[in-house]
């Protein structure tokens, strides 16, 4: 095991999407339909390429935003009039930013060069056109890595080589079978292309030795497109396919050994194909599918793929990706790579960050050389056999160079970061802050730092930490800055008790201890006794909406293998396995309606063969009694709903016979819900075959009779109920129908409270979300993607809340953790689950907060109750996960420091859904008592909001404001001395005798290291 663990730089990258730099085009005037192969849009160090309206091509500045009203894309824009028929692809040059290679189905491959301001008319006239023999046009195109003047382009069966200085073909590659994609390696020396899936899958070919066979691996078993795509310049390819099962995968292939893949992931079934896109220069991959809106990454290390990460779930899905060039990208604010993401009708950044403290200056370890312009190789010397990588360049915007562009009379044009760096000044003899200045903007002297100039306010005190230096004495030197004189120092650095508009003109909080920057702006002047905005005030905007749960994960373990005959074939309405603390119980296929029994806290190999439960006939429901674990009822297609009691050993045979069973349907039981606080109440549904009607029952499972058999006649719904949801007080219910319809009805009088349009599907879940009064629902909208609405009970005329979830064939499954107001999405056939927090007060009222790989197609799923968590290790919820052979539990923990307290905070009593509070007796009165909770913290743990051990940073807001209130010196002095009087006392409290943290620690000794 190695000792010690090499972190990458990258791991804690962060994705933004840009919604005041996107771009919107009204009309049908951007054209997402193409072939699985392009990726929609293109960019260069200064354009943008996407497809437009008929077989045209539209060109856009790479801040064509700040030209805009509202990043609005009028129709009739003057575009590229690019061919007779479809484009199917496009490319600018990574050797000049304003050329620009496109095909299409007429057969021919155009190149054109963009004028320096961009079209300001149409564009007809291509440089170069050139025509393939192929019948079927052409569909991708690449231009070499290395030799500008040398671009490939594949038809279905063909690759071609070109020379387009001399306009003709270098070489060919034919195949037997269907080319779906293919990538150049960064030196040039080699491509990959990936195959129809029965063909050989993928070819790695050497273009300059046509005698070669290629090497070849087996790609993707399904029968859907696949991508292929080389990672820089290293020995490794990545694929993105579909199982034979239609789960989208990704392989990570080694040239050097094409028999096997190195890395293997599957996600969830999507038709959309998987986009992957990858910066060389810090191994990192994105990947994202079309008709999907999650982004993930990868980064590649050690010949494997790692630090696997879902960066951000968009608004809208992917209808293509685009990668910026890295010289392109906002250096100055850490920005490491720029991603377009195209929609149905717009185009967004999505900016990729490492999160820094301070950004004043370039960092060269975040940012290595990256590929400059200039070709490596002469046509003929590639030809010839050379090969050799494209000189790179500094990232530094100090040592920036101009682009090199196609257009021998355009311009030299240089990439303008957002901000500059400002050179270190020399030391200061009082306390400053770091600031960023924005390109353009001034910064005035200000006056002499009152610091500088006064005696410390201490310094007549004895000092009780003399081992450690005063953080505000004037004689300490500056930790970020060297070499200037106090005065120099304060014209480029802002003091923080300057009351003058540009040392505070974003209202940055002087008492902050690291290196907050602050932005100053022209357009930000004001008069010197401007008063500051508090601190507090900054702390809402990037603080206040952060959920507690953002950094949950998911522990993966296998409870039972080997289970065989589990049947899958259940309808939307049936969970998989449903789970209580003695037991689970999961179908079996086979006749009679089998019902396999195991044990829920025991594990192990599942036998061969099981004894079950009998239904007689083909079960189409199944439940847990909540208040009885050893109760189990179940509905089947003959209208019967049966009781059984599992014996507390498990089943040692076959049971066959019921306790009890109610004969109440001439046709297939469809629905049991028990009441969540009432012992042996449970809500039944099933259709009457002879009235076509559909019937909602009270059953009394202790009497075993009807409760309320007079509302029947009421709660008759048109259509075949599709699901059903106690509310909190166990009162109401919510139902769907197949007619679309949600109602809300009161049980205890039998009376239908509301109704409302759910979704435009007839297939969806409705669950209660606690005690919020608020529904949702789950179904499909009319493009067939997941999606989700929450209304409120008292109005179903239209959703608080609208998302759509993915594109894909899964219904999705609900649990609302009532507790921790986490919202749990799952799909019968994918292999994850989705996490979304509910805020009540709160417009939209839910968020996305992470997607979490229950590593196999998942079946079913159920969750635990709360009082069998591991509080101790933060373990938030447990769920139970069956798939076609095994049985997995996933454990979701929080991330927290503190982990010898208990994490009240996202702990509070629960309620004990395993003991009822009431009878129905008392029920049927109105009488609604609540259930008892229950306390979650451990024996001997104490509460983390009792802890008086923790130190708390106090809050200086006030002292800003009073010192932004008060104009004269003595406030000011007042305000110092506060502050340093709070030092004192910090330091005072402390219980460290004045040495380091690391002195008290042990070493290894010398025979102990590796």
């Amino acid at each position: 095991m190695k000792r010690f663990n090499i972190f990458s730089k990258y791991r804690n990258i962060v994705a933004k999407l840009e919604k005041e730099k996107s771009l919107s085009f009204p009309g049908v005037t951007l054209n997402t339909e193409g072939l699985d192969s392009c990726n929609m849009i293109s960019s260069s160090q200064y354009y943008i390429s996407y497809k437009t309206n008929g077989n045209n091509i539209g060109i856009l500045s790479l801040n064509e935003y700040e030209k805009t009203s509202n990043g609005v894309i009028l129709m009739g824009k003057p575009s590229i009039q690019a061919h007779s028929s479809t484009v199917n692809d496009f490319q600018f040059s990574p050797f000049a930013y304003d050329y620009l290679a496109s095909v299409s189905s007429d057969k021919t491959l155009k190149l054109w060069e963009i004028s320096e301001d961009g079209l300001s008319e149409n564009l007809n006239n291509a440089l170069v056109t050139l025509v393939h023999e192929d019948e079927g046009g052409v569909n991708m195109v690449n231009f070499h890595p290395t030799v500008e003047n040398i671009i490939s382009t594949a038809t279905t069966n063909k690759v071609y080589l070109w020379d387009i200085e001399n306009q003709k073909i270098i070489n060919t590659f034919d195949s037997e079978n269907e080319i779906q994609h293919y990538s150049w390696k960064e030196d040039g020396s080699l491509f990959v292309r990936s195959l129809k899936a029965n063909g050989n899958g993928l070819e790695v070919i050497d273009p300059r030795n046509s005698g070669s066979q290629p090497i070849t691996g087996a790609g993707h078993p399904g029968s859907k497109a696949t991508r292929a795509l080389w990672l820089g310049n290293s020995n490794n390819i990545v694929t993105t396919g579909f199982s034979k099962t239609r789960d989208r995968e990704i392989f990570l292939w080694d040239t050097r050994n094409m028999g096997s893949t190195v890395f293997t992931s599957r996600m969830s079934f999507s038709p959309g194909i998987l986009m992957p896109l990858f910066d060389s220069d810090t191994n990192q991959l994105y990947i994202c599918g079309k008709g999907n809106n999650i982004l993930i990454k990868y980064e590649l290390r050690n010949n494997n793929l790692e630090d696997n990460n879902q960066l951000m779930v968009t608004n809208s899905n992917f209808c293509g990706v685009g990668l910026v060039p890295k010289r392109a990208l906002d250096v100055m604010k850490c920005e490491i790579d720029r991603l377009l993401q195209v929609t149905k009708d717009s185009i967004t950044p999505i900016s990729i960050t490492v999160p820094r403290t301070n950004m004043r200056y370039f960092i060269p370890e975040i940012f290595p050389d990256t590929k400059g312009d200039e070709s490596a190789l002469t046509t003929e010397e590639w030809i010839n056999g050379l090969t050799k990588e494209v000189k790179k360049l500094s990232l530094d915007p100090a040592k920036s160079t101009p682009a090199k562009s196609h257009n021998k009379n355009a311009k030299p044009k240089t990439t303008s970061s957002a901000s500059t760096t400002v050179e270190p000044p020399k030391p200061s003899s009082g306390p400053v802050m770091p600031i960023q200045v924005s390109v353009g903007a001034t910064v005035t002297p200000t006056r002499s730092n009152p610091l500088a100039s006064k005696p410390n306010p201490i310094s007549t005190k004895p000092n009780p930490v003399s081992a450690k230096p005063n953080p505000l004495s004037a004689s300490k030197p500056n930790p970020v800055n060297s070499g200037s004189s106090s005065s120099e120092s304060l014209n480029k650095r802002a003091n923080p008790l300057n009351s003058s508009s540009e040392s505070l003109s974003k209202k940055a909080n002087p008492l902050n201890r690291s290196s907050s920057s602050v932005n100053v702006s022209e357009n930000n002047k004001k008069d010197e006794d401007t008063v500051s905005t508090p601190a507090s005030a900054i702390a809402m905007k990037f603080g206040a909406q952060a959920s507690s749960f953002r950094f949950m994960s998911g522990k993966v373990k296998v409870q039972y293998d080997n289970l065989s005959g589990y049947w899958d074939n259940l309808t939307n309405e049936i969970e998989g396995i449903e789970v209580n603390d003695k037991f689970m119980a999961i179908p079996i296929n086979g006749p009679g309606g089998r019902i396999a029994v195991l044990k829920t806290r025991d594990s192990g190999r599942i036998p061969s063969t099981m004894n079950c439960i009998l239904c007689g006939s083909t079960m189409t429901y199944y439940k847990f009694n909540p208040f009885n674990p050893n109760m189990l009822v179940t509905g089947n297609e003959n209208g019967n709903v049966q009781i059984w009691t599992i014996p507390d050993e498990g089943l040692t045979e076959n049971l066959t016979e019921p306790d009890h069973s109610f004969s109440l349907f001439n046709s297939k039981t469809t629905l049991i819900e028990f009441n969540p606080l009432v012992e042996n109440l449970v809500l039944v549904g099933g259709y009457d075959i002879g009235t076509g009607s559909n019937v909602l029952k009270l059953l009394d499972l202790g009497k075993k009779e009807e409760v309320f058999p007079e509302h029947e006649d009421k709660l008759i719904h048109p259509d075949f109920i599709l699901n059903a949801s106690w509310n909190y007080d166990g009162t109401k219910i919510a139902t769907l129908c197949r007619d679309k319809n949600l109602r809300v009805i009161d049980m205890v009088k039998g009376e239908i409270l509301k109704e409302g349009i759910a979704s435009e599907s007839n297939k969806g879940r409705v669950r209660w979300l606690g005690k919020t009064g608020k529904i949702l629902s789950v179904g499909f909208d009319k493009q067939s993607h997941q999606e989700i609405k929450i209304f409120d009970e008292n109005d179903l005329s239209k959703p608080l809340t609208t998302l759509s979830i993915d594109l894909s064939s899964s219904l999705l499954c609900v649990y609302f953790d009532e507790d921790t107001n986490l919202i749990y999405l799952y799909g019968r056939g994918e292999s994850n689950i989705k996490v979304y927090e509910f805020m009540e007060d709160q417009d939209p009222c839910c968020r996305t907060l992470l997607k979490i790989n229950t590593e196999s197609i998942q079946q079913g799923i159920v969750f635990d109750h709360k009082k069998y968590l591991d509080v101790a290790k933060v373990e938030i919820n447990r769920a139970w996960v069956v798939s076609k052979d095994n049985i997995k539990s996933i454990s979701f923990t929080v991330p927290r420091t503190r982990t010898e307290f208990f994490q009240d905070d996202i702990f509070p009593p629960t309620r004990d859904t395993e003991h009822s509070s009431m009878t129905i007796d008392a029920w049927k009165s109105g009488k609604i008592t609540p259930l008892k909770t229950i306390d979650l913290c451990p024996e001997g743990m104490k509460p983390l909001s009792e802890n008086n051990t923790v130190k708390v940073i106090k809050s200086t807001a006030h002292l800003i404001r009073k010192a932004g209130d008060k104009s004269n010196r003595n406030a000011k002095d007042e305000f110092v001395s506060q502050l340093m009087s709070r030092v004192i006392d910090d330091e005072e409290n402390s219980d460290s005798d004045g040495g380091l943290e690391q002195d008290k620690m042990e070493g290894l000794d010398d025979d102990e290291w590796d």
